[in-house]
């Protein structure tokens, strides 16, 4: 109908089939959104953490800004600052983890054995019998330690994924943080 096309509409003029068309496209919409951002929400995070960390890191670039021209080199210069530390971190704790899960899978009566010796020390203890159960629990930790390597491995390309938009968002963060400041300040009243 095209005596209804102004500005605002009061939901008392709406008729019930336009009402019931409205509704339905919004509820439509809405599950649309949660759609998308469910299967995106990996892809959200790493760009509100590029934000974030490339936020935090333009005082570091404008230091390095001082001492060496380039916008870009600078902003490379101060992502590699944050980035080659957490690398070492996450690949030592990779090695760590794969080393302890292999042990704990080879050794698994060693250390049953161990335990119990242990805890045979301990005073009210020597009453309890729990060698059946701590082969069980030390069975379950090598598998569980087993299982966060191997679900690790199957979740790289997520991460490369994520670590690939966490890297360009903090890259542009740092390069045109004065665009994206004046953007802001001409559209936030």
């Amino acid at each position: 109908r095209t005596d209804r096309r102004r500005d605002f509409v009061s939901l008392s003029d709406y008729t019930v089939p336009e009402l019931r068309k409205a509704l339905l496209t919004l509820g439509v919409l809405l599950v649309i959104l949660v759609a998308f951002f469910y299967m995106v929400r990996e892809v959200l995070v790493a760009v509100i953490a590029g934000v974030v960390v490339g936020a935090y890191l333009i005082p570091l670039r404008n230091g390095l800004a001082r001492s060496i021209r380039g916008k870009r080199l600078t902003a490379v210069l101060s992502i590699l600052v944050v980035m080659v530390p957490f690398t070492a971190i996450m690949a030592y704790s990779w090695i760590e983890i794969s080393g302890a899960a292999a042990y704990l899978s080879s050794h698994d009566e060693e250390i049953v054995g161990r335990l119990s010796q242990g805890l045979s020390g301990v005073p009210f203890a020597h009453r309890i019998n729990l060698d059946g159960q701590l082969q069980n629990w030390v069975n379950a930790a090598a598998a569980s330690s087993a299982n966060i390597a191997d679900e690790l491995r199957e979740t790289v390309d997520i991460l490369i994924i994520g670590l690939s938009v966490f890297l360009f968002t903090c890259f542009y963060v740092l390069t045109e943080h004065e665009h994206i400041r004046r953007y802001i300040r001409d559209r936030v009243p």
